[in-house]
């Protein structure tokens, strides 16, 4: 079978379920680690630097359309209120 690329994932949100939910069993499971990239974070209220520099995110975004313009980011893992959330998951299937 052929190798593929690894997955380059983005995050829409900070929430701090993130690093429990995503980031950590990513890096702690050597079959997720050899098919997921987390590349970014995306968060509209401003800790979205300070997260990523504390979990070893390598990119920050500041809004949501700026993690969706990046062609580096492939696939989204949503984490928004579920106010924001369905609007955010279809922006993200359309970009």
């Amino acid at each position: 079978m052929a190798q593929v690329g690894k997955l380059r994932l983005g995050i829409f949100g900070a929430a701090r379920n993130v690093p429990f939910s995503v980031i950590e069993p990513v890096r702690n499971n050597p079959d997720l680690a050899a098919r997921v990239d987390i590349v970014g974070v995306a968060c509209e209220q401003g800790e979205g630097a300070s997260f990523a520099k504390e979990w070893g995110v390598p990119t920050s975004f500041s809004s949501y359309e700026e993690l969706l313009a990046d062609p580096t980011v492939e696939a989204v893992y949503n984490v928004l209120p579920i106010e924001m959330r369905s609007h955010w998951t279809v922006r993200a299937l359309l970009a």
